[in-house]
């Protein structure tokens, strides 16, 4: 298992609750995780070893059970006792006219971990029809694929020209950072079909192209959390998508 411990240098000006401070600490951290579920996240009283360490977890609820997922040390300036006056002057920082040990945050967790959670919270399933849809809602800030494109079953002709445009579309995607996925399936199965590959795949939105998008320039851009289309010209693409990542 690869685990990973991260050290973050704090600089305490005045005393502030531990607890209080971890408490902020999660909110920002399942803000910056951006869940799918956030309320599934919770963190644990504040524990303290036999040698005075406070620590926390950070767990997340799932049907089996919870996860613990981080585990959060509160290790104050005990790391720098070890070390020679000389040696603490390297870490000393100015505060007001004082100069400070900084307190130290230490956070645990595992990358095989960090990675199970994150599939099991983008993982839901979605009533469609008389049915329902497999789907993993992934923050389109962390989806790895932001869009793909998709086609109705058409003639071979009409078929390879809107696959050739999604290739002209994908490659000025890509140009801007917009990680693109283009398939071999568009305009090879049914719309439906190509819906529910994309959906599996946790792509947040497909552009929609059609015979008359040859004509007109327009395609629909399908969103995986309403299923629904607006309708947009092929030039304003890129700039649109960049534009719904950037500001979600």
């Amino acid at each position: 298992m690869l685990t990973g411990e991260l050290d973050v240098f704090v600089i305490c000006t005045r005393c502030i609750d531990w607890k209080t401070r971890s408490r902020i600490s999660l909110n920002e951290e399942v803000r910056d995780m951006f869940s799918a579920n956030p309320g599934r996240f919770s963190l644990t009283e504040i524990s303290t070893d036999d040698n005075g360490q406070e620590s926390t977890e950070i767990r997340a609820e799932f049907e089996w059970g919870q996860e613990t997922i981080e585990t959060i040390r509160n290790v104050s300036t005990k790391m720098f006792d070890s070390l020679e006056p000389a040696e603490q002057d390297i870490f000393l920082s100015r505060v007001g006219k004082r100069k400070v040990l900084p307190h130290v945050v230490e956070s645990e967790t595992s990358l095989e971990k960090a990675c199970m959670v994150f599939l099991c919270d983008g993982y839901t399933e979605l009533p469609y029809h008389n049915d329902h849809r497999e789907v993993f809602r992934f923050h389109r800030k962390l989806a790895p694929y932001k869009i793909t494109f998709a086609a109705p079953l058409l003639n071979a002709k009409k078929a390879d020209e809107l696959r050739q445009l999604s290739i002209y579309l994908g490659l000025n995607l890509k140009k801007s950072g917009v990680s693109t996925l283009i398939t071999p399936n568009m305009a090879k199965k049914s719309l439906e079909s190509q819906f529910t590959d994309s959906d599996c795949l946790g792509i947040p939105y497909i552009a929609v192209l059609n015979e008359s998008t040859l004509e007109d320039g327009i395609v629909g851009l399908r969103s995986i959390e309403t299923t629904l289309e607006e309708k947009i010209h092929v030039a304003n693409l890129t700039s649109y998508v960049e534009l719904l990542i950037k500001n979600y």
